[in-house]
């Protein structure tokens, strides 16, 4: 069928907007803060590793024009401290989300996509999870290839039947992209909903153990159903 109106849940997923630093690499503060436009870092430690957004190495021929980069600048085993958290979010405002029925019997499915590149080869996590951080789906997506740029395309079966997620102008869903998780983060549980706030597989990489790694994602796009359409391209000006 026809494809049109606003399909992509995610605000800036190509990380063209950075008001704030100006693509400047910065040390993300503890406890989260906001780097590029709408999106932010969780962490449970400081100095650990630096973010920006970057125009170097991008996906050939793929039209993003930037990503954002991490880098490890002092590596930590999160399976060595129970609450440890490292990861980039993305949270949805409730008002966003009205369409993807998140709570009820008739829930969506939810597809995202985007474009990854890492030092690190292996399992990595991507997560859904409610303002309050106590419902979540977990998802698993490999890389294969160290410092290769590879698209992944990741589908959240309809299982958000329960659970408090906002319709207001509160935090509708948080997309969590891991780079490490404690063990009170991580679960063995995918694909289904479950209590709590976990965001990361139990398989994870963690990523933030390896000394001097990278880590690069760009073309973010969040949509309902099962099909990873084609990356939604809005103008500048009405992104910003």
């Amino acid at each position: 069928g026809a494809i049109s109106g606003r399909r992509n849940l995610i605000i800036n997923g190509n990380f063209a907007i950075d008001q704030r630093y100006g693509y400047a690499e910065q040390n993300p503060a503890v406890h989260g803060s906001y780097y590029a436009d709408r999106w932010k870092v969780d962490k449970q430690q400081a100095n650990k590793f630096q973010i920006h957004t970057t125009n170097e190495s991008l996906p050939a021929n793929q039209g993003y024009p930037y990503a954002l980069k991490c880098n490890v600048t002092n590596a930590v085993n999160p399976l060595l401290t129970a609450g440890a958290y490292y990861l980039i979010e993305q949270p949805i405002e409730g008002k966003n989300i009205l369409g993807l029925k998140l709570g009820s019997s008739g829930c969506e499915h939810i597809t995202v996509q985007f474009w990854v590149r890492s030092s690190v080869t292996g399992t990595y996590s991507v997560a859904i999870r409610n303002s309050a951080f106590n419902s979540h789906v977990v998802n698993e997506y490999s890389i294969s290839s160290a410092n290769t740029w590879e698209k992944k395309v990741v589908t959240f079966a309809n299982v958000i039947t329960s659970g408090t997620w906002l319709t207001t102008t509160g935090v509708g869903l948080r997309l969590d992209f891991s780079l490490g998780a404690g063990p009170n983060f991580r679960t063995s549980s995918l694909n289904v909903l479950g209590s709590g706030s976990p965001y990361a597989s139990s398989n994870d990489v963690n990523w933030i153990n390896n000394a001097n790694a990278t880590f690069f994602l760009t073309g973010v796009q969040l949509e309902a159903g099962t099909e990873a359409t084609e990356f939604e391209r809005i103008s500048h000006g009405e992104k910003l």
